[in-house]
């Protein structure tokens, strides 16, 4: 029978599942159109609910690098030029979901550096392959790579 530190770790995870859908929404649509939702929205949500689920102010510093991260361009002709672009624009991101985690595990020796390697080449391989190969229609693609970026985010962050 699970215990009341169980439950209240599965309705934070709840709350947590509903930021990130509302952070990819932002992201996806900022994508298309009202380009402030993804450069904007998106990583001002995601830094409060990291904020919030982490009550460390610390927490922030993944707003900005986000943001800046949501604003470089990744479109290309040549096949080296997308892959290119597509792994810079990667890096940031991975910057900008890990940033939090990354100084958590420089500060505390912890084993987040197993995370931070794993979301890493999930975003990696994500914004190559679906950036460069895309089988999908662009409106998924965004979908996809707003989803795979705000998980990483969002779902580590907790008390420490």
């Amino acid at each position: 029978m699970p215990n009341d530190e169980e439950r209240k770790e599965q309705i934070l995870i709840i709350f947590k599942l509903l930021l990130i859908c509302i952070c990819t929404m932002a992201y996806a649509w900022g994508g298309m159109e009202m380009k402030w939702l993804r450069r904007f929205l998106a990583p001002a949500l995601c830094g409060a609910g990291c904020l919030y689920f982490s009550r460390d102010w610390r927490s922030l510093m993944k707003m900005p690098l986000l943001g800046l991260a949501s604003s470089i361009g990744y479109g290309a002709d040549s096949l080296w030029l997308k892959l290119l672009k597509r792994a810079y624009v990667a890096l940031a991101f991975i910057l900008g979901a890990n940033s939090y985690e990354i100084y958590q595990a420089i500060r505390k020796k912890s084993r987040l550096w197993v995370w931070i390697g794993f979301s890493s080449t999930v975003i990696l391989l994500a914004y190559i392959l679906l950036g460069v190969w895309n089988p999908l229609s662009a409106r998924l693609e965004e979908t996809i790579l707003g989803l795979v970026v705000y998980t990483m985010a969002i779902m580590p962050v907790k008390r420490r």
